[in-house]
């Protein structure tokens, strides 16, 4: 594992931005020591990156699908009651997660005695953030369908029954993904069905840790 270990280390030998060349090297060395110190179920949002980053597209994940859940959950209730609802960019955006992400970067940092500082720094998180959503464009996560994982069908039923419930069918998301409109980072969510599906299209923003939980004490 040490091998590993050293090559994340390396990285940040001397002080630069990463680009897409060292992050798929940051990603696929630490997606090796989660898989190597068995821990998928600790650092639950960075390993989905890290496979993410490794694949076209992402559609066994059970973490993915909560993702499209809590989407479509977030839409559902701003459809249903606007004025004190999250808009729906900001719901995409706090339901990929990306502070969390840099949580659970940081934690692992911590947890290997790594020394690396930068991740706690808001430009060098938000340049980062930006490297790994181009790194990400056009690799959708999205519902498998044809899945007979008992624990995805769960989900996938979840989102089914709650949207039907709201009378919002149209509300269930079924495929995310990063594109590029007027030159700049968006999402793309897809909702509704294959055949019809209906889109929402939304600037892509890097938030940090602090940025969520200072959003939400103020908000409670």
């Amino acid at each position: 594992m040490k091998i590993f270990l050293d090559k994340i280390k390396g990285l940040f030998e001397s002080p630069r931005d990463l680009d897409h060349t060292d992050l798929e090297s940051f990603m696929v060395n630490i997606r090796l020591v989660i898989e190597h110190e068995n821990l998928k179920e600790v650092y639950k949002i960075l390993n989905l990156y890290c496979n993410w980053c490794m694949h076209a597209k992402i559609k066994d994940s059970l973490v993915a699908y909560r993702v499209l859940e809590h989407i479509t959950n977030a839409i559902i209730k701003c459809n249903h009651d606007p004025d004190n609802s999250t808009w729906y960019s900001d719901a995409v955006i706090e339901g990929l997660k990306i502070h969390e992400l840099q949580y659970e970067i940081e934690d692992f940092i911590f947890r290997f005695n790594l020394g690396i500082t930068l991740f706690s720094e808001r430009n060098f998180w938000k340049g980062f953030g930006k490297v790994l959503i181009n790194n990400l464009m056009e690799r959708p996560l999205e519902l498998n369908l044809s899945t007979k994982n008992p624990k995805l069908l769960k989900i996938m039923d979840r989102i089914n029954e709650v949207a039907n419930e709201a009378n919002q069918p149209n509300a269930t998301v079924f495929s995310l993904e990063f594109i590029y409109f007027q030159s700049k980072q968006y999402f793309r969510v897809l909702s509704g069905t294959r055949s019809h599906p209906m889109e929402i299209l939304g600037e892509m923003v890097i938030i940090t840790f602090n940025d969520y939980v200072f959003k939400n004490q103020i908000q409670h």
